[in-house]
């Protein structure tokens, strides 16, 4: 971008169900778990720069849990959520744009 040009925010946010407004990022989620892992990590969960889980366990099975964990985190996303990030030359912006506006 040009020196003095103004800043506008836009979302370009592709293949997914989320409705999120121009301009905004997720950084906090609450969502009901997927029915074949609720056993090992309860109903709900929220996630943000942390995540609360509710697995129904007792103190001795953690070990068990954090290994379930690991192997879910090691698996490839199922979907992306929408982030910020600051564009500053029209060569980064230019992938995003519409054919009219390049």
């Amino acid at each position: 971008m040009k020196a003095g040009a103004s800043e506008t925010s836009e979302s370009f946010t592709y293949n997914t169900l989320l409705d999120v407004e121009s301009g905004e990022s997720v950084d906090y989620i609450q969502a009901t778990i997927i029915q074949e892992q609720r056993k090992d990590f309860g109903k709900t969960g929220r996630f943000g720069s942390s995540a609360l889980l509710t697995p129904d366990i007792s103190v001795a099975d953690l070990g068990a849990f954090f290994d379930k964990l690991d192997a879910v985190l090691n698996k490839p996303g199922r979907f992306k959520l929408p982030r910020t990030d600051v564009l500053t030359t029209d060569e980064e912006s230019r992938p995003f744009r519409r054919e009219t506006d390049r």
